[in-house]
């Protein structure tokens, strides 16, 4: 295609690169301010910042050199009983946990008993991954693992129940397809990770868990630290873990969960006062109170690049990697239900830092580096020019509507927050902008390789805002702002419709965008705005303007075919297969119509049974699925050892239950919203009940096949794209962005529904898949449909109600 890969770029920059980025400048060298006044100025700004962001509890210790030069706890570990943090609290680190598993590998390389390009299977023989390479001799080595290089998305449900051992996970990890071929992109997982760590304890002959206490704890000085939550549950310096429900504005306690099953990637559980002792460790590149206990050289590897996984970002071993302004950033983070984590090395300044906190992932993990470069590194003196602009930067506040990437029509909200302008990204955090530089453009203070600028009418009026990033620009228009076409919409009409290469087997639809402008729509990228054509006939994508397209017009006038250019080269030619058919579409009661659905049809009570199969995770399940109405459904699913989950909603309630995850969940706001839609989607059902809006598009066509295409909204959630068969009304797929609620982010998700059947005067789908980058493919088959079933009322309500 057009070979940016656009969706996972912009995801990877804004949900991860950000969160592990920092702006790091020289240790200033003068006398004032002073150390003890730096470190009042820290413990001012993470207050303030915990307060702001809903932290229950934290706690801090950074070093300096080979010394701890502060250690400092926040809020509660206790909300019921008032139970400060202190520095010897203990908290959950999770992935920070993959450091250590790098550094007990590069021991065991230093003595000969492993090497970093070992295959896995030298020792664990089981475990033979099917990986995606051209290259018959091409093994998975302990070093492709440790930078989540195999080319596996997330098998995440073979661990969370935690009630299998390790070796059941991998055994049944090596059943998944890859996602992506070997070697060729990252794709964090923590099942392969795993297997790392289970090799080291191999290779020293005892256990992962064993190697960490002989090798990292006992020698380091860690005393509080353990690997399993077997051995601290009833601690008295153990903190509770808390999730921040927006919805409500309070807090949820969150139990711990067992993590045993996936221990080398994330089951540490430690304080601050430990942790600085790692990090004297690290900062010793191996040596700690003069004994080498990793060769330095085994410990720069594990801090070199082994993949790129976006812009600036590298992947080491255990660690990402970033350099800013001839300084390095060495860092990870760690997120379990109820902690996060975050553990960051400045090497260059021999500066480090960690902080432990009691909530379900928090921005403040991303914000640190940026706050300890601040208060301890940076010179004060610039502090005075951030507050006097504060008085003009109120003109630039509002909503401003994003479409790129994996977001669709996301608002970004603008704000001045303590004199520092500010930009909310749904799902993600609240990052803060530097000042203007001489091309206009405000840089997120943690990375300067992304910034915004904002857009002006003739008045002075702000309209819009363009974010850059990675060489490409996105824009922002500003809501409530009425953007002008550049060329009038009937001069436009004769460009649009579907553009097809038989080569490429791949099809791109050119339409007219919210923003009045021409716009060609990718498939699996997303829709591209263009500029009007320059002196060469030629529409240059307003994101790149790598990226341009052509049209070839008939003697007649008439548009023909669309060609790609990417640098100037012409790179594929399209001919146009399907022009602007907006007379001829029918409406949405016409379409629903088409497989005679009815308010009698929509209050059916029906019963699914099936399986599903999880494609990248090697797991397989029994499902139940029972409706009584287009509101009220229950389904139960079932992966045997591995978990099942039970899911309902009853009108205006929902709720998830499950021993996958530690706590039942009720389903509120977006969530609940979601499930309904998800309900509504597996038939066909009167949508307009359902969404808030329901409109018709366009024309495609599918397999031969004419659809229509539909743009449904509903509440706060993205829109819904859907193709619906234009003879049968049936669903053919449809493409949201599903906001997994531990996340909070959007994920782009594509569901197929296949091989339909008439049962009992109902068109089901007995085939369904989706698809999306973080759990890969999922398969739903349909056993058996059973219709107007009777149901006790109390199924579909959580178990504590009924």
């Amino acid at each position: 295609m057009i070979g940016i890969n656009l969706c996972r770029l912009v995801s990877i920059t804004l949900l991860v690169a950000l969160v592990a980025a920092s702006s790091v400048v020289a240790l200033a060298q003068s006398t004032e301010p002073t150390l003890p006044q730096r470190l009042a100025k820290l413990t001012e700004e993470l207050e303030k910042q915990r307060l702001a962001l809903h932290i229950p509890g934290m706690a801090m210790a950074v070093v300096q050199g080979d010394q701890l030069i502060y250690s400092h706890g926040f809020g509660h570990a206790d909300l019921e009983n008032d139970t400060p943090v202190t520095p010897e609290t203990l908290f959950a680190i999770g992935s920070s946990t993959k450091a250590f598993t790098a550094s007990l590998i590069g021991m065991l390389v230093d003595e000969g008993k492993m090497s970093w390009d070992d295959p896995v299977t030298k020792f664990l023989p089981y475990f033979e991954l099917k990986i995606d390479t051209d290259e018959p001799e091409a093994t998975v080595t302990i070093r492709d693992l440790l930078a989540h290089r195999t080319g596996f998305t997330r098998m995440s449900l073979l661990w969370t129940g935690g009630a299998v051992s390790r070796e059941e996970v991998l055994r049944t990890a090596t059943r998944a397809e890859p996602w992506a071929p070997f070697r060729e992109r990252f794709y964090y997982n923590n099942v392969t990770f795993l297997s790392a760590g289970m090799a080291s304890g191999v290779a020293a002959g005892s256990s992962w868990d064993e190697l960490l206490a002989e090798r990292l704890f006992t020698p380091l000085g860690m005393k509080s630290s353990n690997s399993s939550i077997s051995t601290i549950q009833n601690n008295e310096h153990l903190s509770l873990g808390y999730r921040w429900k927006e919805e409500t504005q309070d807090y949820e306690h969150i139990p711990m969960r067992l993590l045993d099953s996936i221990g080398p990637a994330g089951a540490i559980n430690s304080n601050v006062l430990d942790m600085a002792q790692w990090l004297r460790f690290q900062l010793g590149r191996g040596t700690f109170d003069d004994r080498v206990l990793l060769s330095e050289a085994q410990h720069g590897e594990t801090w070199t690049k082994q993949i790129k996984f976006g812009p600036g970002m590298n992947y080491g071993m255990g660690w990402m990697l970033r350099s800013v302004a001839d300084h390095r950033l060495v860092e990870h983070g760690g997120s379990i239900d109820g902690f996060a984590a975050q553990v960051a090395l400045f090497p260059d300044v021999d500066l480090g830092f960690v902080l432990l906190t009691n909530v379900t992932t928090t921005p403040l993990q991303g914000l640190s580096p940026n706050l300890v470069v601040e208060t301890l590194l940076a010179d004060w003196s610039d502090a005075d020019e951030t507050t006097s602009a504060g008085e003009n930067m109120e003109i630039y506040e509002g909503k401003y509507e994003a479409n790129f990437g994996p977001f669709k029509e996301t608002i970004f909200t603008v704000a001045v927050k303590s004199d520092r302008l500010t930009i909310d990204i749904p799902g993600q955090m609240v990052y803060e902008l530097e000042l203007p530089n001489e091309e206009g453009k405000w840089t997120f203070s943690l990375t300067d390789e992304i910034a915004v600028s904002f857009d002006r009418a003739s008045d002075g009026s702000v309209v819009g805002l363009k974010m850059y990033q990675s060489e490409m620009t996105f824009e922002l228009p500003k809501e409530g702002v009425e953007r002008q076409p550049e060329i009038d919409l009937s001069n436009l009409q004769p460009y649009l419709g579907k553009y097809h290469s038989d080569a490429r087997n791949l099809d791109f639809e050119v339409k007219i965008s919210t923003n009045q402008r021409l716009a060609v729509d990718v498939p699996g990228e997303m829709l591209y705005e263009l500029f009007p054509p320059n002196d060469e006939d030629k529409w240059i994508f307003r994101p790149t303007d790598r990226v341009a397209v052509s049209f070839g017009i008939s003697d007649n006038g008439e548009v023909t075919s669309l060609k790609l250019f990417r640098d100037g080269v012409e790179r594929m030619e399209l001919i146009r297969v399907k022009g602007p058919e907006q007379a001829s579409l029918p409406t949405v009661e016409e379409i629903l119509a088409l497989s005679q659905r009815d308010s009698d049809a929509n209050a059916r009570s029906f019963r699914i049974t099936g399986r599903v199969r999880l494609v990248h995770a090697g797991i397989e399940g029994k499902v139940t699925y029972s409706s009584d109405g287009p509101r009220t459904y229950h389904s139960e699913t079932d992966f045997g050892r591995f978990g099942w989950i039970h899911q309902a909603v009853s009108k205006d309630q929902g709720w998830i239950n499950s021993n996958i995850q530690p706590s039942s969940q009720r389903l509120e706001e977006k969530y609940l919203t979601q499930a309904m839609v998800a309900h509504a989607l597996l038939l066909t059902e009167d949508w307009l009940q359902i969404f808030d809006t329901v409109t018709v598009t366009g024309i495609e066509t599918r397999d031969d096949r004419k659809a229509y295409i539909l743009q449904m909204r509903v509440g706060e959630l993205p829109s819904i794209t859907a193709s619906v068969d234009a003879e049968t009304g049936d669903l053919l797929y449809y493409k949201m962005s599903v906001i997994d609620p531990n996340l909070g982010i959007p994920i782009p998700t594509v569901t197929r529904k296949e091989d339909y059947r008439d049962v009992e005067g109902v068109r089901v789908a007995f085939r369904i898949v989706s698809r999306n980058e973080f759990s890969g493919e999922t398969i739903f088959e349909i056993d058996k449909f059973e219709n107007d079933v009777k149901f006790d009322g109390r199924l579909f309500y959580p178990p504590n109600d009924k």
